[in-house]
C-alpha cells in the first residue's frame, strides 16, 4: 500500500501538468523527479542482493554482555549467562566512586 502511494503521490506531484503551473523546466522537474527515483531504487537494489555479511546479534550481546538470549519463539526474552560480568561491574563501581568524589 505504501508503495502504491508513493507512485500515485509521484505521478501527481512530477506531471507535466504540475511542472507547468510551477512554470518548472524540464531540467528542474528531472531533478524533482530523481530526488525521488533514487531513493526508490537503491532500497529496490538493497532488497535483491542481501549477501552482506554481518555478524549476528546474538553473537554480539553475547560477546558485549556474557549473556545469550533464547530466542525460541517471538517475545521470548528468557537467557543465560554465558560469562562473568566482572568488567561491566567494575566499570559500574567505578562510575559509582566518581559520582560519590
Amino acid at each position: 500500500m505504501t508503495t502504491l502511494n508513493i507512485i500515485l503521490y509521484f505521478i501527481g506531484e512530477f506531471s507535466a501538468a504540475k511542472a507547468k503551473k510551477r512554470n518548472w523546466g524540464g531540467p528542474l522537474t528531472w531533478l524533482g523527479r530523481l530526488l525521488w527515483i533514487v531513493p526508490i531504487a537503491s532500497a529496490f537494489a538493497g532488497f535483491c542482493f542481501k549477501n552482506v555479511k554481518m555478524a549476528n546479534i546474538y553473537d554480539l550481546i553475547e560477546a558485549q554482555h556474557g549473556i545469550r538470549f533464547k530466542n525460541t519463539k517471538m517475545g521470548d526474552h528468557e537467557f543465560e549467562v554465558t560469562k562473568e560480568m566482572a568488567a561491566v561491574d567494575n566499570a559500574e563501581a567505578k562510575a559509582a566512586e566518581k559520582v560519590e568524589s
